[in-house]
């Protein structure tokens, strides 16, 4: 029974030019992305530009394809997508890129670098944040909320205007806020928050570190506090 033939082409090297290493490297990834190892087998490596040319026993053809296809969206088997990345990760420190040629022709690329991730979304789930209490605009029942964190501005914010009156009284002060959020996952596999309908907040206490700290130690037993303060102000200078 004739097998098929699945080629890699990875543009930017030759056979002369890639370390047998990263071929070996390269092959052990791609012989985890086809799977049924057993039933696949490197069949040559031809001139010129490095094309690897893989046969795939027509037994388990039927399983290839789809495998492939599926780790290239960010689904399936969870090997297959480890090696789809691992792939990719190669290509993108080798400043390479590649694509794998199925029966028929269809052409799956490898674009190097960290492959995109399928975004995920929406999740809605009970969030809190917090931050700097920096915008408050808007008329009628929802008043928008700006808070201002390490990463910057939050997503939008919407909160009630009876708890935007109290809440205003904190401006430029730090808070928690509490409510739904609404988060989506992007193709960089980053968790971003959309929207957060707001029901509750708690000010935030703004005092420096070391005040809050001796007011802390104060609270201790005698000969302990200093001792907290400062293996927590080591820790602070690891």
């Amino acid at each position: 029974m004739t097998a098929a033939q699945y080629t890699f082409h990875i543009a930017g090297f030759t056979p002369e030019t890639l370390p047998m290493a990263r071929l070996a490297d390269y092959l052990s990834d791609l012989a985890q992305l086809l799977g049924s190892k057993e039933h696949v087998h490197l069949d040559r490596i031809e001139a010129g530009s490095i094309r690897l040319a893989v046969a795939i026993d027509q037994e388990v053809r039927p399983l290839v394809g789809p495998r492939v296809r599926s780790a290239a969206q960010g689904d399936g088997p969870k090997e297959a997508q480890a090696a789809w990345l691992r792939l990719n990760e190669r290509l993108g420190k080798d400043g390479a890129r590649a694509n794998l040629e199925l029966p028929g022709g269809e052409i799956i690329p490898f674009p190097g670098s960290a492959a995109p991730s399928k975004p995920v979304g929406p999740l809605r789930q009970e969030t809190a944040i917090q931050g700097r209490l920096v915008r408050l605009e808007g008329y009628g029942d929802d008043v928008s909320v700006g808070i201002e964190d390490e990463a910057g501005l939050a997503g939008r914010i919407v909160v009630r205007a009876d708890l935007a009156r109290d809440l205003g009284n904190y401006f430029h002060r730090h808070v928690r806020l509490s409510g739904r959020g609404r988060w989506r996952r992007n193709t960089e596999g980053q968790w971003c928050l959309e929207h957060l309908d707001v029901t509750d907040f708690t000010p935030l206490d703004d005092k420096p570190l070391d005040d809050v700290l001796r007011h802390a130690g104060s609270l201790l037993p005698e000969g302990s506090a200093q001792k907290a303060i400062d293996l927590i102000q080591e820790l602070r200078r690891a």
